[in-house]
């Protein structure tokens, strides 16, 4: 009976050592140095982690960069951004992924034109505070601003990000 005891409070504290170690990896670093920083998000529903490459200006604004193993992000956006102000559409005026991941896999991009509108909605929560910008936002590709090289049967036509959320510095 004792030996059962004990084996239930060793598999009871592993979990909950598990569990602490889990809540520490999640936990992110809002005060970056500059010219690093991190972006996740859900990619078609799959969390998905990228770390800063740097941002690029640009007469039409400024683009920020992120890459992982499977993903790389550019984003622009609006240059009428407010810092605590929920923006909707075309607060995203430009956003580019290149997808390796084989359900996902190929070129999707979408661009705020005159005639195009980009559904998106951004909240920044910080913007240029010492470099640090940091927000949230979600963007829809839709099939017409996606491109595929060979245009693979199977490839999804669209693209969700949702709950993405940034903090890096420049």
């Amino acid at each position: 009976m004792k030996r059962t005891l004990s084996l239930i409070l060793i598999t009871v504290m592993m979990l909950t050592g598990s569990v602490v170690f889990a809540e520490e990896a999640t936990q992110r670093n809002y005060a970056p140095e500059s010219g690093s920083g991190w972006l996740v998000a859900e990619i078609y529903g799959e969390p998905v982690e990228l770390a800063y490459t740097g941002s690029t200006k640009s007469m039409t604004g400024t683009s920020h960069a992120f890459e992982s193993e499977d993903y790389s992000i550019s984003i622009a956006f609006d240059r009428k951004i407010e810092v605590g102000v929920t923006m909707g559409e075309n607060s995203v005026n430009q956003i580019e992924l290149i997808s390796s991941y084989t359900p996902t896999e190929g070129y999707y991009f979408t661009k705020k034109s005159s005639s195009v509108s980009v559904d998106s909605e951004v909240l920044l929560e910080k913007m240029g505070e010492d470099g640090i910008w940091q927000g949230t936002f979600r963007v829809t590709v839709n099939p017409g601003d996606r491109w595929v090289g060979d245009m693979r049967p199977g490839i999804i036509a669209g693209l969700d990000i949702e709950n993405a959320e940034f903090c890096f510095c420049e």
